[in-house]
């Protein structure tokens, strides 16, 4: 590579408009200024000096490219124009000098950012800039989790699948999410400060795949949602401007962890497909919870007979939080709790009448393994407006993706029976699970079954779990039928892992008992028990 060295002294390096470097570079000074040249090749900008500098910007980086300030004088780039990022950039704080990425103008990122390395936290757009995720491949951001970058602007402009975060982030003036999902995890959190109220731009093409959390003490909506489907929850003013409130969106039965079937006795039904998370992480508020919906939400016909229900873990049901105002129609909308809890865990819409369900009544549902292909089939007793059948599968019983469609009878009152072939399934154990659309587009989602394919542990099966509610001791009494490495694993309802324990099982009976349990906090919990990836059974309980 090239090297322009200058270890010491005041000495600067200007790269002027019109400079083209078409091969690798190293640059080390201690003042930098990067106002408007083009670089092809892997290249390395540290800032050295004491002195401040301030880049007029306008550069394209082609390549990828690292720029660091290992002294104590301030670095800003993108002064007076924006640049351009092509390729993966990694920032780096190494001295007492603060490093400004993107500090003014729309600066395009399309390859990925990393601060790995960095001293401390790097601040971007601190000026008027805004960084913009403008990829047409995934993009993912990079870092030291106790370094959170912080972030002023963002824009999602990602034309691909959008943007993962490997790092926990943080936004302080503003986010459009116009193009693009940006999928977080429970250490990866999008975090939106104090200060900032709306996000913009957000559609079932852009929005929060994952968790994601609000401080401060503006009303929020948050922009969450998944397969494809913004789906926002809302909470009203809290009363502190240091109140923190996490939110997830699941398109999800709830059924298969939070039984619809107990609930309030003014409620007739509670949603079969989606629900959210919302836990207040800090303070003491208690903030009126907003949920949405559209056409994919099981069938809204009467606005007025909604409700936002929350599950109660310490009673076991759906409790009905009233509607105290609903925007839209059946087709969209939103509907406002009238009532608030101290407690916030898990919301999904509920109705006080029968309109908002629909019209099937499924009799049974089936699948079985035989010769490398799993048969499922179903029968209705009666239909109304059923235009057809989604046949979902899934390796967890969680996360479904589609495999089939079968048409309806339209409006039948006598027995129906349906078949479907899934003839690539998965190895091991799997689930399938079954979506009903009427002809409007509502559509109700039924409970999966499970299925042991090729490569699955033989005659696997959890006898009991128990007690449950459970409060100092959890036992889980099962069978198999030849030796096997099992993973036994307890999650938070937020996907945090909680307990992890390796038991190589062999043929016959056993019990597992979980332990360090007695002071993990109150709450619903899901177990999980594996072998060599494969989930072979999934189930809630419930810690007093």
């Amino acid at each position: 590579p090239q090297s322009l060295l200058i270890p010491t002294g005041t000495a600067g390096i200007y790269f002027q408009t019109g400079t083209t470097f078409n091969g690798p570079l190293d640059v080390s000074s201690p003042q930098l200024f990067l106002n408007g040249s083009t670089f092809y090749g892997t290249s390395s900008f540290v800032k050295n000096g004491a002195t401040n500098n301030s880049s007029n910007g306008g550069n394209v980086f082609h390549g990828n490219v690292t720029i660091r300030t290992s002294g104590a004088g301030n670095f800003i780039l993108a002064n007076n124009s924006p640049d351009n990022f092509n390729a993966n950039v990694v920032f780096k704080q190494n001295g007492y000098g603060i490093l400004y990425p993107a500090y003014n103008w729309m600066n395009n990122f399309r390859g990925d950012i990393s601060t790995v390395g960095s001293d401390t936290l790097i601040t971007f757009a601190a000026g008027s800039g805004t960084v913009n995720f403008s990829g047409s491949s995934p993009q993912s951001f990079y870092g030291d989790a106790l370094k959170t970058p912080r972030i002023r602007r963002m824009s999602m402009n990602n034309s691909s699948t959008g943007l993962t975060l490997n790092i926990p982030i943080s936004i302080y003036g503003s986010l459009a999410l116009v193009n693009g999902v940006i999928s977080t995890t429970s250490t990866n959190l999008l975090t939106i400060e104090n200060g900032v109220s709306t996000i913009s731009s957000v559609s079932d093409n852009s929005f929060v795949n994952g968790p994601m959390r609000k401080i401060g003490n503006q009303g929020f909506t948050f922009p969450v949602g998944k397969n494809d489907r913004y789906r926002p929850i809302a909470i009203t003013s809290p009363g502190s401007n240091t109140d923190q409130y996490t939110a997830e969106y699941f398109y999800a039965d709830p059924n298969l962890l939070y039984t619809v079937n107990n609930k309030d006795v003014t409620l007739h039904n509670v949603s079969r497909c989606e629900y959210w998370t919302l836990s207040k992480v800090g303070g003491a508020s208690n903030p009126f919870v907003a949920l949405s919906w559209n056409t994919n939400s099981c069938g809204v016909s009467t606005v007025s007979d909604l409700r936002v229900v929350r599950w109660n873990a310490l009673a076991n049901k759906w409790s009905d939080m009233g509607n105290g105002s609903a925007t839209g129609s059946a087709t969209a909308g939103t509907v406002l709790a009238s009532s608030n809890s101290s407690i916030f865990n898990v919301y999904t819409l509920g109705s006080i009448g029968s309109s908002n369900v629909l019209p099937i009544e499924l009799s049974s549902f089936n699948a079985k393994y035989e010769n490398n292909i799993v048969h499922v089939w179903w029968e209705t007793m009666s239909e109304i407006n059923n235009d057809y059948f989604t046949i979902e599968r899934s390796t967890d019983g969680f996360s479904f993706e589609k495999v089939g469609i079968v048409q309806g009878a339209g409006n039948s009152t006598i027995q129906n029976d349906y078949t479907f072939d899934d003839v690539n399934p998965y190895s091991g154990v799997s689930f399938y699970r079954l979506i009903q659309t009427d002809y409007n587009g509502k559509f109700e989602v039924f409970d999966p079954v499970s299925v042991k394919s090729k490569g699955a542990i033989v005659d696997f099966e959890v006898l009991s779990v128990a007690p449950n509610p459970f409060s100092d001791q959890l036992k889980v009494q099962y069978s198999i039928q030849e030796e096997a490495n099992l993973v036994f694993e307890l999650y938070s309802l937020s996907g945090s892992l909680v307990v992890h324990k390796d038991v190589q099982a062999s043929q016959g009976s056993a019990t597992f008992e979980f332990d360090q349990i007695t002071d993990i906090p109150s709450g619903v919990y899901i177990i999980k028990i594996l072998s060599e990836g494969a989930v072979l059974y999934s189930n809630k309980v419930i810690k007093n």
